[in-house]
């Protein structure tokens, strides 16, 4: 027996939510383990994003943001995201964000990987950083 077939009652596939839940267990649990987590993923009931912070609450939102350059694109998403965007749009969009924070972030940077999870599957691609969107000349101050 391994972890998730104690935590699915049995079922193969465990939805995202458990998945969020062991994760916030195991943080909870390990106070030495420091990590803001962003689960996502589609199940049976459709898509599902989740953030787990380092307190170990988990809150499923629309979309998630964590890691240093968060701070920097958080008003960027509060402003630009749209329910209901095409896979494109909301890679678009996430591609963009991302590139705010390598901008502003001393610790983010370089390629951005943009993973495309459908009920289709899984698609990533990497933006180099002479492929992404914006260049550090926007910044004014």
């Amino acid at each position: 027996m391994n972890v998730v077939d104690v935590f699915s009652d049995g079922k193969k596939v465990p939805s995202v939510a458990m998945v969020a839940h062991i994760l916030r267990k195991i943080i909870t649990y390990n106070r030495g383990f420091s990590a803001q987590l962003l689960v996502a993923g589609v199940d049976d009931t459709g898509p599902h994003v989740f953030s787990i912070m380092q307190s170990g609450m988990s809150v499923e939102r629309e979309f998630g943001a964590g890691g240093s350059g968060s701070i920097y694109i958080t008003s960027y998403c509060d402003h630009f995201f749209k329910s209901n965007m095409t896979v494109q749009e909301a890679s678009e969009f996430a591609l963009r964000a991302v590139n705010h924070a390598t901008i502003r972030d001393g610790y983010s940077g370089g390629p951005i990987y943009v993973v495309q999870v459908t009920n289709d599957g899984v698609q990533t691609k990497w933006y180099k950083p002479e492929e992404q969107p914006l260049s550090p000349e926007i910044v004014q101050s």
